[in-house]
């Protein structure tokens, strides 16, 4: 029940209101917990140097949402604090998750959905990584390391890599908002993805530029 109802309830029913104060105080409490991590964010991207976007994908990002197409707006906001929060109890510093408004195309779906999306300028490790999609029933998340090329990983079991046959990140920065996904200081990117040459994945390894190279051959 939304705050608003709660309140109305609470005021019609005074025989109700010691039990609809906690709870109305609880939706308080969480709605400026969600402000004050917008704003945060707001104020992170501002900084945020989209032009050194392929520096931070050849060191180690992670770019993940908890947004699902089930659930209200005002729930998928709740759900990204929670991951928020998941990513500072990683030991990632505020200032390194960046808000962006991305586009995904779910299983089963042929529109793209926008979505608000995290961008993590800091090392996640594989592990975290592949544990907070899947805690957040993820289609699927872009991760990268020093060791590992930039990649979408999707759960039906495929590893679309975006590096070029240099083996070079193949990311291009924007002014049309039609792309991948836009920072907050308002530039867009798009990742270059060779959807013609997916890579298998089993669900457990990140793929290897050795990965890269072999599948560059075959295709």
């Amino acid at each position: 029940m939304r705050k608003g109802d709660l309140i109305r309830v609470a005021y019609e029913n005074p025989y109700l209101r010691n039990k609809l104060v906690p709870i109305i105080q609880a939706h308080v409490a969480v709605e400026e917990k969600i402000s004050k991590s917008a704003s945060a964010n707001k104020e992170a991207a501002k900084g945020l140097p989209i032009s050194k976007l392929l520096d931070y994908a050849e060191r180690g990002i992670y770019i993940v949402s908890a947004f699902r197409n089930e659930f209200s707006r005002r729930e998928n906001k709740l759900r990204n604090e929670e991951l928020r929060q998941d990513l500072l109890a990683l030991g990632v510093r505020e200032s390194k998750i960046v808000r962006l408004n991305s586009g995904w195309l779910e299983e089963g779906s042929t529109t793209m959905t926008m979505e608000q999306s995290f961008a993590v300028l800091s090392p996640v490790s594989w592990k975290d990584g592949l544990t907070l999609s899947n805690k957040y029933d993820q289609d699927g998340f872009i991760w990268s390391s020093r060791q590992n090329p930039l990649a979408m990983y999707e759960r039906k079991g495929t590893a679309t890599f975006a590096v070029d046959k240099r083996l070079a990140v193949a990311i291009e920065t924007q002014t049309n908002d039609d792309l991948y996904s836009k920072g907050r200081g308002g530039v867009s990117f798009d990742i270059g993805f060779n959807w013609d040459c997916p890579i298998n994945w089993r669900g457990n390894n990140p793929v290897t530029f050795n990965d890269v190279v072999a599948r560059l051959e075959a295709c």
